[in-house]
């Protein structure tokens, strides 16, 4: 509860809250809609493999950053999936979207550290001390 986004994800709730988002949930996965999800899926991957093949034959096509260029897939597939937004991170890098997703997975620093104590520390420990996993400014 001390994080408002964290705190009402599905991963993180148990009970009836769990079981009441679960069923909520569950019609977005029917058959026909990870169908669609597919299509969707697809044409992201073919943008990344036209970018790939662009990148392979500017540069030689010795070495690519196959990360970032994943990170950039998954942020369009999500966002997409997600809020129906159309973005092309992996032409168009410096998108909003892909720098506020940046900022929620940064390992780094403080961020780090909430992320690696969220794994071994129980929950009821951010709840007391009111500890936000997920910046403020990102939500």
């Amino acid at each position: 509860e001390a994080d408002p986004v964290l705190g009402r994800a599905l991963f993180f709730t148990e009970g009836t809250r769990w079981k009441h988002g679960r069923s909520g949930l569950s019609p977005a996965f029917t058959g026909r809609k990870m169908r669609n999800m597919f299509a969707l899926l697809s044409n992201y991957m073919e943008g990344a493999m036209g970018r790939l093949v662009d990148d392979a034959r500017r540069d030689g096509g010795l070495e690519l950053e196959m990360r970032d260029l994943f990170q950039k897939l998954g942020n369009d597939v999500t966002t997409s999936l997600s809020f129906g937004v159309e973005i092309d991170s992996v032409h168009n890098p410096n998108n909003e979207f892909m720098r506020r997703g940046k900022e929620l997975i940064a390992t780094d620093g403080i961020q780090g550290l909430k992320f690696l104590l969220l794994t071994v520390l129980p929950k009821s420990f951010f709840r007391t001390l009111r500890i936000r996993i997920i910046p403020k400014e990102a939500t």
